[in-house]
């Protein structure tokens, strides 16, 4: 049994280190298909809710390689930056929730 196992290891390793065809006319089943590139993702810095009364709840988080910051901000509707906050998160309804992108 121990035999068989050390076997069918030795299989998979050699299989995986096999060289690749060199002529790109040859097909490869393992090769993956080539994708597009993707547009950079700006990281979340926390997620933003909207109350059922259009407060938005900023739950926000900061990491440096020395601390951990979390926060919790609310912007009720005549707060002064309400409506900066809402352009910032490109809209949203009460109920629903998106992650927060950083502020420039």
């Amino acid at each position: 049994m121990i035999r068989t196992l050390r076997l069918a290891a030795a299989a998979v390793f050699c299989l995986a280190a096999a060289p690749q065809p060199m002529d790109p006319n040859m097909s490869d089943p393992h090769a993956a298909t080539p994708q597009p590139p993707q547009p950079a993702q700006q990281p979340s810095i926390g997620q933003a809710d909207m109350d059922a009364d259009g407060t938005i709840i900023l739950h926000l988080r900061a990491v440096s390689p020395t601390a951990i910051g979390d926060a919790q901000i609310r912007y009720p509707k005549d707060h002064p930056q309400y409506k900066m906050i809402l352009e910032h998160l490109g809209g949203l309804e009460p109920g629903q929730s998106k992650p927060v992108p950083p502020f420039e």
